[in-house]
């Protein structure tokens, strides 16, 4: 037994050294092959990936001063530390007071991965622009040179439902229908006498720097063409801006020089609808009994500007009974107004003060007996009451006839901008054009 062992532990033997003899071999090949294909690919060239970091990419921020916005607190809203903030507004603060920031005027920044400061622009409603951006270590601050292009912009549309979406629709913007308003805010009430078909147009400036809308400037001529029949039709009326020569500012003009500045403003506020008229009978919501309602109930939204409807005095701000927060007005000729439920008063506003037309004096409430917010409005002539809706009042000093020659070429040149102009295209307002209308361009455009 010990021999055949001896034997097969020979031949066992035999075999692991053939084996391993084999292995080595393919091991040798391979590494010849191995060998042989890095002398063929070993010449040629191979570029060596690009590991260099790209360039950082920009963070840009875009944003608008809101109302009750100050600079600082716009900065903080788009994600800006209170450092580079106060440093921004220092640097700027050389330049331009951040105090005189105001609604619609618009920023933009930029900055690098890591937050830091690229630059900073800061564009004004007035068209006034100015820029921060890095120097050292230090922020620095100058004025950007006026670049803006004055273009006149035609609208027209027709409306099915009010005049501000017929104007959005037709392209214009809401402080474009806040001021084709007030051009007729005399002699027709938007709220009451609109009516689907009614047409409009108007031309206005707009100013460019390059591409890019910066500002609105002035309606320069509008019409409103009333639809249907009757006492409606044919009752269109047209609006021409044109300064005097000599004036401090101009004004809104028919085409036969009639001023349409009118002493009372039709409406106070920007209403939804008339909840309650004049009337010597009516059930108080809240009294339960019938008396008298001397004005006119005007439903509006809580905060609802309510603006003073003529120049005048102010002889009451403050808590008036069933009228809550109240303001009460004098007016020239022994007419007297005042505006209840409010919600709160114009900080300006308190008795004594002088008031003109358009200006802010509160906001809509419900304080007092209210089931709701809205305006109380009512009119006093020497301390009759008198219908607010059928109140009318005497218009503007007409232009002089020596005037009239020069409005007319004026007016005639801003008629054929309406009818040759492009709807809805910024167009650089034609040489021609230009020279005849300069008497409406001679006063600085809206700030």
């Amino acid at each position: 037994m010990s021999d055949k062992r001896a034997i097969l532990l020979l031949v066992m033997a035999s075999l692991v050294v053939v084996g391993l003899r084999a292995w080595r071999e393919r091991l040798d090949r391979a590494a010849l092959a191995a060998a042989a294909l890095a002398e063929c690919v070993a010449p040629v060239a191979v570029a060596a990936p690009d590991t260099a970091a790209p360039a950082p990419p920009i963070v840009e921020i875009a944003g608008v001063i809101r109302s009750g916005d100050i600079l600082a607190s716009a900065l903080r809203r788009h994600g800006l530390s209170a450092n580079l903030s106060d440093r921004i507004i220092g640097s700027l603060r050389k330049i331009f007071d951040p105090r005189r920031a105001r609604p619609g005027d618009i920023f933009r920044i930029a900055l690098d991965t890591e937050m830091s400061l690229l630059g900073f622009e800061y564009d004004r409603a007035t068209g006034e622009s100015f820029r921060v951006e890095p120097l050292g270590q230090d922020l620095a601050a100058f004025i950007l040179p006026d670049r803006l292009v004055r273009h006149v912009v035609r609208r027209e549309g027709t409306l099915r439902r009010s005049l501000y979406e017929a104007v959005r629709e037709a392209g214009g913007s809401a402080e474009e229908v806040g001021q084709f308003a007030d051009i007729f805010a005399g002699s027709f009430d938007f709220f009451t006498e609109c009516q689907p078909g009614d047409g409009f147009s108007y031309v206005v400036e707009a100013y460019y720097d390059g591409d890019r809308f910066k500002k609105l400037g002035r309606v320069l001529f509008g019409e409103y063409a009333p639809a249907g029949v009757g006492g409606r039709a044919g009752r269109t009326v047209a609006g021409v801006y044109y300064q005097p020569e000599g004036a401090k500012k101009g004004g809104y003009y028919t085409l036969d020089g009639e001023s349409l500045q009118r002493a009372f403003l039709r409406s106070p506020l920007a209403y939804r609808r008339i909840t309650s008229r004049f009337t010597m009978s009516r059930f108080h919501p809240i009294l339960k009994h019938t008396r008298p309602h001397l004005g006119v109930d005007y439903a509006a939204p809580t905060g609802t500007p309510v603006s003073a409807v003529a120049d005048g005095i102010v002889a009451r701000a403050g808590w008036l009974g069933g009228l809550g927060r109240c303001v009460e007005i004098r007016h020239a000729g022994g007419i007297s107004t005042a505006y209840g439920h409010l919600s709160r008063i114009g900080l300006a506003v308190g008795p004594g003060r002088r008031i003109s037309q358009g200006d802010v004096i509160g906001y809509v409430g419900s304080t007092g007996l209210a089931t709701g917010p809205h305006l109380h409005f009512n009119v006093e002539r020497n301390g009759v009451p008198v219908d607010p809706l059928r109140f009318e009042s005497l218009g503007g000093a007409p232009l002089d006839a020596a005037e009239l020659p020069r409005f007319a070429r004026a007016r005639d040149a801003l008629h054929e901008l309406l009818v040759a102009l492009p709807v809805g295209v910024p167009t650089v307002e034609p040489p021609a054009a230009t020279t005849a209308a300069s008497a409406v361009r001679d006063a600085p455009p809206r700030s």
